[in-house]
């Protein structure tokens, strides 16, 4: 009798197995985005990484296990819509209309619980010091996560304590963030950044975490603001 329930027990745990990691596998490809290459391993969002076989065409690419998955691509090229923030420092408001003619670096970011957004500091606070006067603008939107309201006061501290001295504007509700990324993304990252262009299009997405000088995600970023700061204004 033993033998039977065991044996019964086994052929019910099978199914749900393939079931699990079929579902498991469905979820982790639809959190796949970023710049992919064909032949690129990519682990980004993910706990186990696929290697793409082709890129079908701008928003889908084909895994060497079968999957197809859809990606962001339909916001490469997309013009970047106006935002909607507020609370202002280290600059006056800003709108993308008066960054015309500019390339504009967008971050979101959040304190004091974010070691994405705090390792990434470096980062941005390279770029801005080494290609602002060559016309790059970086942006920072900060995006409450902590509990109780928004202490302007404290936002302020944390960007002193990261050396953010660029602009940062307040992302209330996530309005802008809902609106530009979330909303139209399978994706659990909110520290998402935009690079667009002089014109403004976006060209390159940074889907979130973090990246560190050396790492590939540093490297691809920095050769977008690079590549966007030589075109023309058009």
């Amino acid at each position: 009798m033993r033998k039977i329930v065991l044996i019964f027990v086994f052929l019910l745990f099978i199914p749900a197995y393939f079931y699990l990691i079929k579902y498991s596998e469905g979820w982790t490809n639809r959190s796949i985005v970023g710049s992919i290459a064909d032949g690129q391993p990519h682990q980004e969002l993910v706990t186990r990484s696929y290697t793409v076989e082709r890129v079908i065409d701008g928003d889908t690419i084909k895994l060497t296990n079968g999957e197809e998955v859809q990606l962001f691509g339909s916001l490469i090229n997309s013009n970047a819509k106006k935002w909607d923030v507020s609370d202002w420092f280290n600059s006056s408001e800003l709108t993308l209309k008066d960054l015309k003619g500019k390339v504009v670096l967008v971050r979101w970011w959040t304190a004091p619980h974010c070691p994405y957004c705090s390792n990434s500091a470096l980062a941005l606070n390279e770029f801005y010091e080494q290609y602002h006067d060559e016309g790059l603008e970086v942006i920072g939107f900060y995006h409450h996560k902590s509990k109780g309201t928004v202490d302007i006061e404290k936002v302020k501290e944390y960007s002193k304590n990261l050396n953010f001295k660029f602009p940062i504007a307040v992302d209330y509700e996530w309005k802008t963030l809902k609106d530009w990324w979330l909303n139209g993304s399978e994706t659990s990252w909110t520290s998402v950044t935009f690079l667009i262009d002089k014109n403004g299009i976006i060209r390159h997405i940074h889907p979130g975490g973090q990246y560190v000088k050396g790492d590939k995600d540093y490297t691809d970023l920095k050769s977008a603001i690079e590549l966007l700061l030589k075109e023309q204004f058009k």
